[in-house]
C-alpha cells in the first residue's frame, strides 16, 4: 500500500459524494471497503491499459487519503487493515 494523496477536508465530508461528483458510481467502480478509525474506507477500481489498479479513499482527522493498493482486490481489505495505522496515526487531527 502506497500512500498517494493527502488532501485537508471539511468534517462534513462524504466521500461518496466526492465520488459521484467525479463520475464514480457505486458498486461498480468504487465500493465500501472496511472502518478506518470510526469512519468509512472504499475501494476504488480502475481500469488502465487492461490492468486493474486498486486504490482505498478514506477521510479521516480532517484529511482525505488516498492510497495505491499493492495487492488485488482480494486481498486488499487484509492489507488495508493491517497497514492503515502506519500511515494515519490516531489522533493526527488537522482543524479547519
Amino acid at each position: 500500500m502506497k500512500l498517494i494523496s493527502t488532501t485537508p477536508v471539511k468534517a462534513d465530508f462524504s466521500t461518496p459524494a466526492w465520488l459521484q461528483s467525479l463520475g464514480y458510481n457505486p458498486n461498480l467502480d468504487y465500493s465500501w471497503l472496511a472502518e478506518c478509525y470510526d469512519s468509512p474506507a472504499y475501494a476504488i477500481y480502475k481500469l488502465n491499459n487492461d490492468v486493474f489498479t486498486t486504490y482505498t479513499v478514506a477521510a479521516v482527522f480532517g484529511n482525505l487519503y488516498i492510497f495505491e493498493m499493492n495487492k488485488g482486490s482480494r486481498d486488499i481489505e487484509q492489507e488495508f487493515e493491517d497497514e492503515y495505522e502506519s500511515f494515519i496515526p490516531i489522533g493526527d487531527v488537522v482543524s479547519d
